[in-house]
Formats: C-alpha cells, structure tokens, sequence
C-alpha cells in the first residue's frame, strides 16, 4: 500500500492529449532532508477541469492582478483627458 504524503503543490501547464481520461503523474521531490517518489492520478473529471480552466485563460480564483507603476501612469493619462 501506498503512504500519502501532504505536498504544497504548484499550478504548471502542460500538453496533454485532448482524448485523456486518465493521468498518471510520478515526481520526485526533496521533502524534509529526504529525497521522495511522489505520483499523482488525474481522473477524467480531474482534466476535463483542467482542460476547460486552459480554454478559459487558466486564471484561478486565488490569482491576483496588479497595476505597475507604467500601468497606473497610463492610468492617469487617460483621466487628464
């Protein structure tokens, strides 16, 4: 049997193919002084979730935009006007 190991994960867009309905994910990763074989499996629902996020610009609702410095000039600009 396997041992879960919890794993702070990070969002990363890869090419799939689009008829997938299984995807198996083997990592290895260094956590806590050790080296570990990690895997994950994405079920059908899993990457048809993915899939539509990619097709709706894969922005999540934790991701934030911010105005730069250019950005909030041009901003100003616009209101002078």
């Amino acid at each position: 049997m396997d041992e879960e190991v919890n794993l702070t994960e990070h969002r990363a867009m890869v090419y799939l193919p689009e008829n997938s309905v299984e995807i198996e994910i083997n990592c290895k990763v260094f956590n806590d002084g050790e080296l570990l074989n990690v895997r994950k499996v994405l079920k059908m629902s899993d990457i048809r979730d993915a899939f539509q996020k990619a097709d709706d610009g894969y922005i999540d609702d934790e991701d934030r935009f911010v105005l730069t410095e250019k950005g909030l000039k041009w901003l100003e600009e616009q209101k002078e006007e």
